[in-house]
């Protein structure tokens, strides 16, 4: 439960700089980059969290 909840607020806070970005127009593919490296980031930190 704890990582659905992790995981959608993620999501969310994503989705929000996402929005910004557009609002701001910075050009698409520059709003894909930072997508894919808040994702690889989310993906380290679930890691770190949850190491054995």
């Amino acid at each position: 439960m704890a990582t659905a909840l992790y995981l959608l607020g993620l999501v969310a806070v994503i989705g929000a700089l996402v929005l910004a970005a557009q609002l701001l127009n910075v050009p698409d593919p520059w709003i894909a980059v930072g997508v894919i490296l808040m994702i690889g980031f989310v993906l380290l930190s679930m890691s770190r969290r949850y190491q054995a």
